[in-house]
């Protein structure tokens, strides 16, 4: 009962320090908020845009073709043997620096991430425009991946919906033409391979052997080329959004509130101790 009564004293100290303060309180939490409200108003509304992909696994006859060539032939040295994309090659060809700087330089991206009126455009220094330019897409667009769904999500945040959508189309784009002209590169230098291979033997098996996997890589290339879903498949493609996603205006006001009172009522505790110890020092403040 005794530990009971001396709490409610002391709640009810804490509560005339912080009455007798209530100004300062008040000052401070009005200040925070209003502060927060008008920087929130400031900032830009951000929508956001995104696509669901899912690798493609390889089912290319060539690919097995060549890899049973090779065991027979105890391997053919310099023969490629290509394997099924998979969801971490994909994510980590998106995260890469050098498809994103390919991305921003065919889609002309500079003005529409570091803007026009930078100082370092008036310079012309391109070089640490296009740094900028990285580093701002690098803050706008999330690559996740979910093994259980083996599937991969990108998604653009900007205040420009249309642009939103417009930047994860470029990402596809620019996937496609990545891995469908690797696919390509890898197609060629094995036939290159294969044709010397059939040059430096006369055994008649080996020769038709060659020949039919050297049609099988031609395919591959003209697959890789002329087929839409080569590497991987769109499930859900990116569309221009209709509702804004950010700033959380009302979370940030909110939270402004809560901390700033938080702090104005240890500064009126702080100011009170201060009082208190002059008081006891002979030094009323």
């Amino acid at each position: 009962m005794q530990r009971r009564y001396e709490d409610e004293l002391n709640l009810f100290v804490w509560m005339r320090i912080v009455w007798k303060r209530r100004y300062l309180v008040a000052l401070t939490v009005a200040a925070s908020v209003i502060s927060t409200a008008v920087y929130t108003l400031r900032l830009p509304n951000l929508y956001e845009s995104s696509a669901v992909i899912t690798p493609v696994g390889s089912k290319d006859k060539g690919s097995k073709g060549l890899s049973l060539f090779s065991q027979q032939l105890g391997g053919v040295a310099g023969i490629a043997i290509p394997a099924p994309s998979s969801s971490t090659e994909i994510t980590n060809l998106l995260n890469s620096l050098i498809l994103r700087e390919k991305i921003i330089k065919k889609y002309a991206l500079l003005p529409v991430l570091v803007g026009e009126d930078d100082a370092r455009a008036a310079g012309g220094d391109e070089g640490l425009r296009l740094w900028d330019a990285l580093r701002a897409l690098d803050a706008i667009v999330r690559v996740s991946s979910s093994a259980e769904d083996n599937t991969i999500s990108i998604t653009a945040e900007f205040h420009d919906p249309r642009e939103a959508a417009r930047i994860v189309d470029h990402f596809l784009n620019a996937l496609t033409e990545q891995m469908t002209g690797e696919a390509k590169r890898v197609a060629l230098a094995n036939i290159g391979h294969l044709e010397r291979q059939l040059s430096a033997t006369s055994d008649p098996l080996i020769r038709q052997k060659i020949y039919n996997m050297i049609a099988e890589q031609v395919e591959t290339s003209l697959m890789a080329e002329v087929k839409e879903n080569y590497a991987f498949k769109i499930i859900d493609p990116p569309r221009v959004p209709d509702r804004k996603t950010g700033p959380k205006r009302v979370k940030m006001l909110a939270m402004s509130f809560f901390v700033s009172l938080a702090a104005a009522v240890m500064l009126a505790f702080i100011l009170e101790y201060i009082r208190i110890k002059s008081l006891e020092a002979g030094k009323e403040i």
